[in-house]
């Protein structure tokens, strides 16, 4: 499946909303993740627990950074069967059709993850980059309107190709074509000599500065679920604009089997071996 989407961005350049959302989106995949599965899990009367003893579900994402500084995810999410040792076997028939897509849409519209106002926490500048007042209750971090799930139907080896050259597509593309940096911009003065121009360089200013107040990162670390670092985060990949998650993703974490290679490799002879499963793909994004 493919997800795409986030409300708390406007289409209209706002640097302090745009950097957070890169910095807490993988905090919000996580959290769609854990929730698909929880209401996958209750839709057939079972417990998240027996659920994994049934099915595994299983995805691979890749991040594409938009051309407005966005980060957007092409994920395709597996379903298979489990036997009673635990091996991967063909899915159940309960999970074939669309459960686990018609499941997503209900977890994507409602999920959300809470972050910092730089407003009610960072020191404000005249700039123009940072937002002039505070939100009372913080920022939710939601999807957005981009959103294209569906489902994808395996029926030969050339579908399974088809879906790993769509996931590398993405990849190339964010690498070759987004006008992000290629390496972390260590200071300022760098930031001054690579001749950045216009809505780049505001996005890469602002990480600097939200990055450089100690109150703001470290409540922004917390949101996120991660530890503080010597470096605070936004300065760390202020060149992909806050975005600190993994290009290529899958999970589990450590793919099964004798496969080698990239993620998208390995998700690709997942599905050329395995005959029955659910298998979806999804866009989300800003």
């Amino acid at each position: 499946m493919g997800v795409s989407g986030s409300r708390c961005v406007r289409a209209v350049p706002d640097y302090g909303r745009a950097v957070v959302w890169n910095a807490m989106l993988p905090a919000l995949w996580k959290a769609t993740r854990d929730r698909l599965e929880s209401a996958v899990a209750a839709a057939v009367r079972l417990t998240v627990a027996g659920l994994r003893r049934l099915v595994r579900v299983s995805f691979v994402k890749v991040a594409e950074m938009q051309r407005r500084g966005l980060v957007h995810l092409h994920v395709v999410i597996r379903v298979d069967g489990r036997d009673s040792s635990g091996d991967v076997v063909a899915a159940p028939g309960w999970a074939y059709g669309d459960l686990s897509a018609d499941c997503l849409r209900v977890v994507v519209a409602s999920v959300a993850v809470d972050a910092p106002d730089p407003a009610a926490v960072a020191l404000l500048d005249s700039s123009g980059a940072l937002p002039a007042a505070a939100s009372p209750d913080g920022w939710a971090v939601r999807w957005g309107g981009q959103m294209d799930i569906r489902r994808i139907r395996l029926g030969s080896e050339t579908d399974a190709v088809k879906v790993g050259n769509y996931l590398a597509k993405y990849l190339t593309k964010s690498v070759t074509d987004s006008g992000a940096l290629d390496a972390p911009v260590r200071s300022p003065r760098q930031l001054a000599r690579l001749g950045l121009r216009g809505h780049a360089r505001r996005l890469v200013e602002t990480c600097w500065r939200l990055g450089s107040d100690r109150a703001f990162t470290e409540a922004l670390d917390c949101a996120a679920d991660r530890p503080a670092g010597r470096t605070a985060g936004l300065i760390r990949w202020s060149h992909s604009y806050g975005f600190g998650g993994e290009w290529p993703t899958s999970w589990p974490a450590e793919p099964p089997g004798p496969a080698t290679g990239s993620d998208v490799v390995w998700f690709s002879r997942v599905m050329r071996r395995s005959g029955g499963g659910l298998v979806s793909g999804s866009s989300l994004g800003a």
